[in-house]
């Protein structure tokens, strides 16, 4: 089994603003389902973060699913998470052990691609893999205790989730152009005009958002401006909330702020006060 200090061992991570979290991408023919996988070591994590550092991390939700495996070097403890549209909080850097954590970030639509699960079950749902599928999650437990290395560990769950994928992925060619187009408009698309322009109803279009994205369109759209809103903050480093406000598809400051605090659980100043306590994927918006 790998271990607990392989992640700084592969050439292909990717370093960005969040020092603890090592990225690495998945097999081209997976990223239309796939954002990212990250590493988080949970012994660097208590080495990099302060003494003024909040004990708690905002997740920020990005309405995508998560599979999380956690190991260190002799148990393997797994979870998945459904879509999200609620933010979360956990604790962060308070392990007493050396502990490695794999995440697989899907994007939207990607979890059911990979389960095929009506996804709306599974919204803002915490359950074990084996709950899910115990095949899958034989199958992954195989790859982290067999591999020798990240980018041999990587190069398994790549393997295992394009065969599985490829048995799903029914019915997802027009869901995926759905959140392409609401993803590239900021989230500001009409969804009435989204429905005409692929020539459904309404109805429809929230049925196949249920059941495959796990959220109505609506909810969705939501959460891409608030993703891009975090995305032009950290961008431009300004607390100018009436320009970020306009730049991120709101209808003004106080709709910003309405949304911020059901989505982040505060408001846009106290986020920019305190960006090192809250989290977003870097690589889905």
């Amino acid at each position: 089994m790998i271990g607990v200090d392989f992640c700084i061992n592969s050439n292909n991570a990717i370093i960005t603003e969040y020092n603890n979290h090592f990225y690495f991408m998945p097999h081209t023919l997976l990223r239309k389902y796939i954002s990212n996988y990250t590493i988080t070591c949970s012994s660097s994590l208590k080495q990099d973060i302060n003494d003024e550092a909040s004990e708690e991390l905002t997740i920020i939700p990005d309405g995508s699913g998560c599979i999380i495996f956690e190991f260190d070097g002799k148990e393997i403890d797994e979870i998945c998470w459904g879509p999200t549209s609620k933010f979360v909080r956990v604790k962060q850097g308070n392990s007493k052990y050396n502990k490695i954590m794999f995440f697989i970030e899907f994007l939207p639509g990607g979890l059911h691609a990979l389960t095929g699960i009506h996804q709306k079950e599974l919204k803002d749902v915490q359950c074990h893999v084996y709950d899910i599928d115990s095949k899958l999650s034989k199958s992954f437990r195989n790859a982290v205790e067999s591999s020798r290395n990240i980018d041999e560990l990587i190069f398994k769950v790549d393997s295992i989730l394009i065969h599985a994928i490829e048995e799903n992925r029914r019915n997802l060619k027009n869901i995926l152009s759905f959140v392409d187009r609401i993803r590239h408009t900021g989230g500001v698309m009409q969804i009435k005009k989204l429905a005409e322009s692929e020539y459904i109803s309404e109805r429809q279009l929230n049925r196949i958002f249920e059941e495959i994205i796990g959220l109505s369109p609506k909810m969705f759209s939501r959460l891409v401006r608030i993703n891009k809103a975090i995305k032009t903050y950290k961008r431009y480093a300004m607390s100018n909330s009436t320009y970020i406000a306009y730049e991120s598809g709101f209808f003004d400051q106080s709709h910003l702020i309405r949304e911020f605090n059901e989505f982040c659980g505060t408001t846009p100043s106290n986020f920019i006060k305190n960006m090192s306590d809250f989290y977003n994927e870097p690589f889905k918006y």
